[in-house]
């Protein structure tokens, strides 16, 4: 476990002085994350699912990996309409609470530790989760809503464009 964590600071560290050096210039991250969300997440999403061997991923498998998740989403979806929860905080929750940071932390982590082999499975639950959290999350989002009202069609066109989304169904078809 301490490589993991000397491997997150040293790349943590990296990015710290590329940009105190200026070799990295202000707002370059966002060159990085358009990079990582519209071509290497789904590539990677896609090409590990299709090479992964489906051999003992079951019932047991889908509801360990997404009732907590349902539960978690129910959960913030009940402290909104029964517990006075504030409707901006709640549909914030009802994402960021069940969204893990797969992409920066996860997939690294499962590589280095569980090993490069494991990283379809990690992929399999990623997609599993993108998938309920971009279709049921923005279901329960266009619920939650203050005096303005939520309009549903623009959650149904933010999801309609979420590559993620559409890479994830992708992958778990092949």
């Amino acid at each position: 476990m301490t490589a993991i964590v000397l491997n997150l600071l040293l790349i943590i560290g990296a990015g710290w002085l590329f940009r105190r050096s200026g070799v990295v210039g202000e707002g370059s991250e966002k060159a990085f994350n358009q990079y990582l969300y519209y071509l290497a997440l789904p590539c990677l999403i896609i090409v590990k699912i299709g090479s992964t061997p489906l051999d003992g991923l079951g019932r047991d498998f889908l509801l360990v990996n997404l009732v907590p998740l349902v539960l978690c989403m129910g959960g913030v979806w009940a402290a909104w309409r029964f517990f006075g929860l504030e409707w901006r905080f709640a549909r914030l929750l009802l994402i960021v609470s069940v969204m893990g940071n797969t992409v920066y932390l996860g997939f690294p982590v499962v590589s280095l530790r569980l090993g490069e082999h494991l990283i379809g499975h990690a992929a399999i639950i990623s997609s599993l989760h993108n998938v309920i959290v971009f279709t049921a999350g923005f279901a329960l989002m266009s619920t939650i809503c203050g005096d303005g009202g939520c309009p549903p069609s623009r959650l149904l066109r933010t999801a309609a464009r979420n590559i993620v989304l559409w890479s994830s169904l992708a992958g778990l078809a092949l």
